[in-house]
């Protein structure tokens, strides 16, 4: 393992996350198995802190509360030099270098709550965070600051990132062992793609399952609500009408503690203790949905981890791959501006060359206009015949030089969407060209039928032989 004094760990960003928790980045800068980037989560209880490093980052996260903000301008690139731990208080103490300065987290309780404080080398508390919020109001820290000579502090610098290390370092070689096994592998495009898709559900679960309610909270709640209700119908009798509120001694607890309960006025004692009967089925309600919930996405993330770690362990055919992707409810979909394959007799699109390399691609239908233009890159050109039907000309950029049109490709395009709709016998008309961007579908539109919020409009007239020199470039 490494010595104390070769480990050079320096602080990153830092967040607040929905449990009461504070994470900061710690980057690693010394050579050694410890990972290059982790997290360091410290959690306020009302029992012990927890403190701990993950190599992963939370989905939760939020830099926007004050307290975020005063550690982000004093602890922003410092060195974490040692982690106390105080036997006689039980406080837990993080010492950072910064510049000539030295700054510190100080984990301890206050009042019956712990906070997190974050002090310099002369003893200003700059802010405190706990469970009732953050105060930045400047104080000064009465006790005493940590240091190896005092007997009541044990530094655990050592002992926590030795076990961190032999995690992360494990961690890191198994990884190592399945990208070389991976690289070994003639794996598709196609599953990469799967992959992909299946990276995109997995964080989006994350992010589902981190806002979940904490089930201890809903249990407090459903508790506290229970407990006004057994005083509210205990007391009913001596509730006045149109009273705002009722305060009642707890003769179950020995310190005689006094509840005062708010009640609407506008409703009698009755009404206000039945819609407190309701509020608890309620509750109950949300504590088994929630349930339920956290136990659903945690099953399909453990199940999409392990189609994760088989995508990437094994060739699959594409049968397979639809499979999982089925399964997980993930639409299949085909990139149309892919060469279709020979065997295939039927095209879903008509498709135009241009000498210059241009590709033009016609729907046939208006089923078929829509995905067309649904398919479409938001920078690819798109064509259609003003005021009537036709059909929809898409011009993919990918296949123009310098991504642009030119004058012989848009006359093309226009005289396409003129034959293809209903001016064909006129051999002129107003045609509308645009990006796929400036295009929208709206709801209750039907089949082919799409919204133009920006567009220029050409005028075109042709004839017979510049028609025929066009319809000769179809792909057949």
């Amino acid at each position: 393992m490494c010595n104390l004094n070769e480990k050079y760990i320096r602080v990153g960003k830092s967040w607040q996350i929905s449990n009461h928790s504070v994470v900061f980045q710690i980057q690693n800068l010394s050579e050694k198995n410890l990972a290059k980037k982790f997290f360091l989560f410290i959690q306020i209880s009302d029992n012990l802190p927890e403190i701990l490093f993950k190599n992963d980052k939370p989905e939760d996260v939020n830099g926007l509360s004050s307290f975020v903000n005063l550690t982000r301008k004093y602890l922003l690139g410092a060195r974490l030099l040692d982690i106390f731990y105080n036997n006689y208080h039980q406080d837990y103490w993080f010492c950072f270098s910064r510049a000539k300065s030295k700054f510190f987290l100080g984990i301890f309780r206050q009042k019956n709550l712990y906070e997190i404080n974050l002090i310099d080398d002369s003893k200003t508390i700059y802010a405190r965070f706990s469970k009732k919020g953050t105060y930045t109001h400047r104080k000064k820290y009465e006790g005493s600051l940590p240091n190896k000579e005092n007997d009541h502090f044990q530094s655990l610098f050592q002992k926590i990132f030795s076990d961190f290390e032999l995690q992360s370092s494990k961690l890191q070689s198994d990884l190592k062992e399945i990208s070389e096994f991976s690289g070994n592998l003639n794996i598709s495009d196609s599953q990469k793609s799967v992959q992909k898709k299946l990276n995109r559900r997995l964080k989006t679960l994350k992010k589902s399952l981190a806002k979940c309610f904490d089930d201890k909270q809903l249990e407090t709640e459903k508790k506290d609500l229970e407990l006004k209700a057994k005083i509210l119908a205990s007391n009913i009798y001596r509730i006045a009408p149109n009273s705002a509120s009722i305060s009642v001694v707890d003769d179950a607890d020995e310190s005689n503690k006094t509840f005062t309960l708010c009640l609407d006025p506008d409703k009698s004692p009755g009404k206000n203790l039945s819609d407190l009967y309701e509020t608890i089925k309620k509750t109950y309600k949300k504590i088994k949905y929630n349930l339920e919930k956290k136990e659903n996405l945690n099953y399909q993330i453990k199940e999409i981890e392990d189609n994760i770690f088989i995508l990437k362990s094994k060739v699959l055919s594409n049968l397979e791959q639809n499979k999982i992707l089925t399964a997980h409810k993930i639409k299949i979909t085909e990139n149309i501006f892919q060469k279709k394959s020979s065997n295939l007799s039927y095209q879903p699109f008509k498709i135009f060359l241009h000498p210059s390399g241009a590709k033009f691609l016609l729907g046939k239908s208006a089923e078929e206009n829509d995905k067309l233009t649904k398919s479409a890159k938001s920078q690819d050109f798109w064509f259609h015949v003003v005021g009537l039907s036709g059909s929809h000309i898409v011009v993919p950029t990918k296949n123009l030089k310098g991504k642009k049109l030119t004058h012989d490709v848009k006359r093309m395009a226009c005289v396409l969407a003129i034959y293809y709709s209903r001016l064909r016998l006129d051999q002129a008309g107003e045609v509308y060209l645009t990006q796929r961007k400036d295009l929208s579908k709206k709801k209750g539109q039907s089949p082919g039928q799409w919204s133009v919020n920006k567009a220029e409009t050409i005028f075109v007239r042709y004839d017979q032989d510049e028609l025929k020199s066009f319809l000769n470039m179809m792909v057949e």
